[in-house]
């Protein structure tokens, strides 16, 4: 498995639009943070997917993110990620989130290489095991649809 090396980076951007803010009475409409983590995560597992053989993902597995600053619905977001430390299948990244004039949000994201038939197996197995039939897992790009 050919995993990014430690200085690789990679950044998306994003429009902060209704949906992304939580609508708390007398808060102004900024970006939420579970919104900041999903773009964050997704800018990760966009970079370090292509390394990856075709029937393994990452997965998140740990986030340290400190918010800092709000940002208003309509504000263009830059998010960033950097590879600081492979260790085996853990990928630890560093991770900012920036609009026009000030840092966000920053922190530490690491990511787990896993495999897909076996997290699929494992996912489905929790599932009648704790709740009975489960709606079938969406097919893998390996897969067609039934």
């Amino acid at each position: 498995m050919d995993l990014p090396k430690v200085g690789s980076s990679h950044e998306t951007s994003f429009i902060v639009e209704p949906q992304h803010a939580i609508p708390f009475p007398g808060l102004p409409p900024v970006l939420a943070t579970p919104w900041v983590v999903w773009h964050l995560e997704a800018t990760a597992y966009y970079m370090v997917q292509p390394t990856l053989p075709e029937d393994h993902v990452t997965v998140g597995t740990h986030i340290e993110l400190d918010h800092l600053a709000p940002t208003l619905v309509g504000t263009e977001v830059t998010c960033r990620c950097k590879v600081v430390n492979v260790d085996g299948e853990v990928i630890t990244l560093q991770v900012e989130a920036v609009d026009g004039s000030e840092v966000l949000s920053k922190g530490l994201h690491k990511r787990h290489v896993v495999d897909v038939n076996r997290l699929n197996k494992r996912l489905e197995m929790k599932a009648l095991a704790d709740n009975g039939p489960v709606t079938p897992l969406p097919p893998t790009k390996n897969e067609t649809p039934s």
